[in-house]
């Protein structure tokens, strides 16, 4: 039983207060795909309920075109490529403005 249902369990409930997301090692995605990938035809669903996962989400890592970088693309708002120079520049004057003096 996981930590979250044996806290839950002690409290009374079936239920947790919260959902909360889950996250999976680039390690135990690759595990579980190359596991998958060896079952036998018809065996994989085992190998998902075990784990208590869909087949969704294999079908996701395996379509990752960075397998050995599982897990690991930065989710969320990106920088800007005019910002990244900017700084860069900035960067630059300051060192040959200590290179002058």
């Amino acid at each position: 039983m996981s930590e979250r249902n044996e806290k839950n369990a002690e409290k009374g409930q079936e239920v947790a207060e919260k959902a909360t997301r889950h996250r999976f090692a680039a390690a135990y995605k690759a595990e579980i795909v190359a596991e998958c990938d060896a079952c036998a035809p018809g065996k994989t669903g085992a190998v998902l309920r075990r784990e208590g996962l869909y087949s969704s989400m294999l079908t996701r890592w395996r379509a990752d075109p960075n397998a050995q970088t599982l897990g690991t693309t930065q989710r969320g708002r990106k920088a800007n490529p005019k910002t990244q120079e900017l700084a860069r520049l900035k960067r630059e004057n300051e060192r040959l403005a200590k290179r002058l003096w």
